[in-house]
């Protein structure tokens, strides 16, 4: 679960980080309302949605008078902000962050996550924060460095101080540095998060460190233990299909290619959409039933797969082990005779009940192409795709 920035920098300051004094604007009136009070300016506006990328398409003004920042905020309310992380239909703008302006002698970048391949936590720093960080791990590598933390164990001070000190920092930035590594430790394990991102992270000329802006990621599996934290949930920055499926246990993240995909497993799934990337496809959805699912759960899966209209034609790709094929299959027939949609469907199905499901479908369910071979099931479900208009 992503949050928007404001909500993050409320977060860190309860975790004693530094944070520009802000206000959250919703329309016109409560702009005026902020101007009858603001400090002088000039003000930084800041469009809320759930994506990097927005002052680069306009999504960050600087007001240098009240004209202007009128001006801004009736340009940023209602706007749709198009980056490169929102995809082509964009996100509207329905909150404006407005914030003090900060002179700024250095931008630095600041990131805990999780490092899956080596089980670990793990901080990412740069000297070099900002819009262009994103660049670092290609083009200056040497500026980006990554500190593993044993959770098990906790910050390791002196490790981080050693890799700190290969940066010109004075020893006092350094000791702040660690000050905000500590906190942003205790806010991962704290909330459930699993990533947080301070960028810029930035040095004033009052010789102060403040996050300029946040990144928020939660593990939803975490959510229940935190209540405070579902609240800031806001649905209309999140696709409507992934809401609809999260409300059916389904796990499912929709993505901008033409080939649904509706898998058994996570790691199956994305072993099938590089598949299809390999074939020279692209994959429309990451779909996994999970393990046991119902018929009633597969025919909703095809249901919400078809929903999204870049969908051309579906792979469908079963292992069963604690998966009943042959449920997959009267679900596929359920959801086949209902749905309006009637997209190319080709199935690989495989394991226990095989034989029965691959009767089912052959049955009732005629119109499924069933391939054994997933690379063969993956270059017809290209070839479907690319001749539907």
């Amino acid at each position: 679960m992503n949050i928007h920035e404001y909500q993050g920098k409320k977060l860190l300051k309860n975790f004693g980080i530094t944070v520009p004094k802000g206000v959250v604007i919703k329309s016109i009136d409560d702009g005026i309302e902020f101007l009858k009070t603001a400090t002088n300016p000039p003000w930084v506006l800041k469009a809320q949605i759930h994506s990097g990328g927005r002052a680069e398409v306009g999504g960050i003004k600087f007001a240098y008078n009240q004209k202007e920042f009128k001006n801004y905020l009736n340009e940023l309310l209602g706007m749709q902000l198009i980056t490169k992380q929102t995809g082509a239909d964009g996100k509207i703008v329905s909150t404006v962050l407005v914030e003090e302006k900060f002179n700024i002698l250095q931008e630095f970048y600041i990131a805990i996550l999780i490092d899956r391949n080596n089980q670990n936590i793990c901080f990412m720093f740069s000297d070099k924060g900002g819009s262009n960080v994103e660049t670092l791990s290609t083009n200056d590598h040497e500026s980006l460095k990554k500190i593993s933390v044993d959770p098990f164990v906790g910050i390791d001070k002196k490790k981080f101080r050693s890799t700190l000190s290969k940066y010109d920092l004075s020893n006092l930035i350094i000791e702040d540095l660690l000050s905000i590594v500590e906190n942003l430790y205790r806010a991962f394990f704290e909330l459930d998060a699993s990533l947080i991102e301070i960028n810029p992270l930035a040095l004033t000329e009052k010789n102060n460190l403040i996050a300029l802006d946040s990144k928020w990621n939660f593990d939803v599996n975490g959510l229940r233990r935190q209540p405070s934290l579902i609240i800031l949930r806001d649905e209309r920055e999140e696709e409507s299909l992934e809401i609809e499926s999260a409300k059916h246990n389904l796990a499912y993240i929709q993505l901008e290619g033409t080939i649904g995909c509706m898998v058994n497993g996570a790691g199956l799934a994305m072993a099938t959409m590089d598949i299809i990337k390999l074939k020279g496809g692209s994959p429309a959805n990451f779909l996994d039933v999970g393990g046991g699912a119902s018929v009633d759960k597969v025919a909703k899966a095809y249901e919400i797969l078809v929903s999204n209209i870049r969908v051309k034609a579906v792979l469908v790709n079963i292992f069963g082990g604690i998966m009943r094929c042959d449920f997959v299959a009267f679900g596929l027939v359920e959801a086949l005779r209902s749905n309006h949609r009637k997209l190319p469907l080709i199935a690989r199905i495989k394991g226990f009940k095989e034989d029965q499901a691959k009767e089912i479908l052959r049955k009732s369910a005629s119109t499924v192409v069933l391939i054994d071979d997933l690379d063969e099931a993956a270059s017809l479900a290209i070839e479907y795709a690319e001749v539907l208009p």
